[in-house]
């Protein structure tokens, strides 16, 4: 009886740890202003483009885009290394053909420290759509 009793509590304590660890993305929409900046030499229609190619090519699943406020929300899901990751791609105007970008990466669970970071894949990607 006392093991069924143990199994149940670290069945639990595990429910709790995942359910309480979980990030949305509304975490990645938080951290602006916290993340990577990257100025492009391009209009911010194109650049805007370009952000959503990169999330697209990086395997990122588009939860909120809001072209006014030029920002895109991704969730990166499970792989066998990491629980997944909340994404944000975030982009002003600096003049008619300067654009500044920002890319914040955070761990869907907090205690997943094999989260991969993708704000380097991203910023790959942005280049090759903005040279």
């Amino acid at each position: 009886m006392k093991i069924k009793y143990y199994i149940l509590n670290i069945v639990v304590l595990g429910a709790a740890l995942t359910l309480s660890g979980c990030a949305t993305t509304q975490i990645a929409k938080d951290a602006k202003g916290t993340g990577i900046k990257k100025t492009y030499e391009n209009t911010l229609s194109v650049v805007w483009d370009a952000m959503k190619v990169a999330v697209f090519k990086t395997g990122g699943e588009v939860t909120e885009e809001n072209e006014k406020d030029c920002s895109i929300l991704a969730d990166y899901g499970v792989s066998a290394f990491s629980w997944g990751e909340r994404v944000g791609v975030f982009c002003a105007k600096i003049d008619s053909n300067k654009t500044e970008t920002e890319v914040v990466s955070k761990r869907a669970m907090s205690v997943n420290i094999t989260a991969t970071d993708w704000t380097e894949e991203i910023y790959k990607i942005l280049d090759e759509e903005l040279k």
